[in-house]
């Protein structure tokens, strides 16, 4: 929190740099090294969203798109008005592409800007709301939204996902979460439940499979094929098999999950209103 050098408890996502752990707030861009957060260079308030892109991160804030990489500061565009003045959540991806999901839809960066998805829009009748991005190492990409789940596939064209799974057949509303595993599985979480699709081959988890709770805020790639779900009561982390449920102060700094990102250890970090926290991985005598 503020008193170990975050520039604000409000923090809205949080991304990692290798090791480097970078923290939106709503006062400005924070990177974590020596036991302490400390300024991540100049980018202007708030800091709506960061993710991952390259050696460094991306990050969101003011009315501009930047990267920091090494401690150098970018400013790569202009962020498109609906992503600036909404006061809804906005989502970030980098990787091959650079993607934005605002409340209006979707956006990509082409040619240093960044340009509206109309392909995408003609799909709803009504605004997407596009509530999370996702980008794959082979140049897939997904999108989560209110009005569905929609995958680009490697020819570049998109389309709305409909689920199934043996007798179960979604068409999910609601999807708030979306990512890319690392064996390059995609998953979503939506308000039927959650999903994963392997090669061509779906499996859905509700309550009855064990999934712990369904009303998802974000979805993020954890070590070796797990999956964790950031929801508005807690962190749900999955590695298909088991269901492990992660709510209240021994676990988080606050129920309610804006972000989540995953380091090679499988060191979990939280985005939260009331600061970050991050669940470690460490290996323990039962002595210890």
């Amino acid at each position: 929190d503020k008193a170990d050098g975050l520039p604000d408890n409000e923090v809205n996502a949080i991304a990692l740099a290798g090791d480097v752990v970078y923290a939106a707030t709503q006062s400005g861009l924070a990177r974590y090294a020596d036991q302490k957060w400390e300024p991540a260079g100049e980018v202007p308030s708030p800091v709506r969203q960061v993710a991952a892109h390259g050696k460094g991160v991306i990050a969101a804030g003011g009315n501009g798109l930047y990267e920091i990489v090494d401690g150098t500061v970018t400013r790569i565009c202009d962020v498109p008005l609906p992503a600036v003045e909404s006061e809804k959540p906005i989502s970030l991806a980098g990787g091959p592409t650079i993607l934005l999901g605002t409340a209006e839809g979707l956006y990509e960066l082409k040619d240093g800007r960044f340009e509206f998805n109309s392909e995408l829009a003609k799909q709803s009748d009504e605004a997407l709301e596009v509530r999370q991005v996702a980008v794959g190492s082979d140049g897939q990409a997904a999108a989560a939204a209110r009005r569905g789940l929609y995958l680009r596939d490697k020819g570049g064209a998109w389309q709305r996902v409909l689920p199934r799974d043996g007798k179960r057949s979604w068409a999910p509303y609601g999807v708030w979460g979306v990512a890319f595993d690392s064996k390059g599985r995609l998953w979503f979480a939506s308000a039927q439940g959650a999903g994963c699709l392997d090669g061509d081959q779906w499996t859905l988890y509700t309550g009855e499979d064990g999934l712990p709770f369904d009303e998802f805020t974000t979805a993020a790639a954890g070590e070796e094929g797990v999956i964790w779900f950031g929801t508005t009561m807690g962190a749900i982390r999955f590695d298909g098999e088991h269901w492990s449920y992660r709510q209240g102060l021994r676990w988080v700094p606050d129920d309610d999950i804006r972000g989540i990102a995953v380091n090679s250890n499988g060191d979990a970090w939280f985005a939260t209103p009331n600061g970050t926290g991050v669940i470690e991985r460490r290996p323990m005598t039962l002595a210890e």
